[in-house]
């Protein structure tokens, strides 16, 4: 029995460990079926008793049988009519293959990207006036009311637009000077979520944590979450990449499935079906709590 689970793993890529008569039928050709199964399962079913209970006359039958049944297998497998499983098992691996390597690749962008994920504004036409004007009153705000002012100017810039995590940060940077901490954080989580984050956006998270704190404004203490580094994917990549990464994991595990029932790749697409879950599960989450719940009112509103 040693030695049939060698030949089907070497000649058949059936695991030697997993091997069961029934998988010796499926590769067999139909006329061979029977005398296979008559040699087979007895040796499978002896293989479970003592070695004083083998019986010999099996062995020596299925040593004299057994070399011509298995040839008879090879030419089974040498004939034409199992190459179209063949290619559309290959061309299943090849899409699945192609599928992982663009999400692998989409995640080593976000990551590459994260140092500086805020883009420079393209201002259109229409407000290129509102940023002109709010650039200059950045460069005379003095007192929190010229900060108050200048806020009001990015959220003009805002209603027109909301996805402009450049905007959303200055906008914060401006709140946070006015002495309004709560929101300025707001505005800084609504860049991060926009565009990930970077080290200027958790330094303004930052001081707007301190200034909220007053217990802790002068010994500068208040820091970030420290589950934050935990749950790196919510923070560091944008939300617009982490809906397209989820995307392409539902993808790729729903392939996986559909490959389950081919014997040779059951066990490769069942680890990839389960890692493509846990993507999703991940990534969709973490892009559905940023989508609907934070922050969980409106920034803009609340300075009016």
């Amino acid at each position: 029995l040693a030695a049939v689970r060698v030949f089907f793993r070497d000649a058949h890529g059936i695991s030697a460990a997993a091997f069961t008569p029934a998988d010796a039928l499926d590769v067999a050709p139909e006329a061979a079926r029977a005398d296979l199964a008559s040699i087979l399962q007895p040796l499978y079913d002896q293989s479970f008793l003592s070695a004083e209970a083998a019986d010999p006359a099996l062995v020596a039958d299925a040593r004299e049988r057994l070399p011509e049944l298995l040839r008879q297998t090879l030419a089974e497998t040498s004939g034409t009519s199992r190459h179209p499983v063949r290619l559309l098992y290959a061309s299943s691996m090849f899409a699945v293959s192609i599928l992982v390597a663009a999400a692998l690749g989409a995640v080593c962008i976000g990551i590459a990207g994260a140092g500086s994920q805020i883009p420079r504004e393209s201002i259109p036409s229409a407000d290129r006036f509102l940023w002109e004007q709010a650039g200059s009153m950045a460069a005379k705000a003095v007192e929190p009311e010229d900060f108050l002012a200048l806020a009001h100017v990015y959220r003009k810039l805002l209603e027109g637009d909301r996805a402009r995590p450049g905007v959303w940060r200055n906008y914060g940077c401006a709140l946070l000077l006015a002495e309004r901490p709560a929101e300025a954080r707001d505005a800084f989580r609504r860049a991060e979520i926009l565009a990930g984050t970077d080290a200027d956006l958790q330094h303004g998270l930052r001081a707007a944590l301190r200034a909220m704190d007053s217990g802790q404004a002068e010994t500068r203490n208040a820091d970030l979450p420290w589950y934050r580094p935990m749950l790196f994917w919510h923070y560091e990549f944008p939300l617009a990449m982490r809906m397209k990464a989820a995307c392409i994991a539902w993808d790729v595990m729903w392939l996986a499935v559909l490959l389950l029932p081919a014997r040779r790749a059951r066990r490769a697409a069942a680890g990839i079906a389960i890692v493509a879950l846990v993507v999703f599960a991940l990534l969709a989450s973490s892009a559905a709590i940023d989508e609907h719940t934070t922050p969980n009112h409106d920034v803009v509103q609340t300075i009016r």
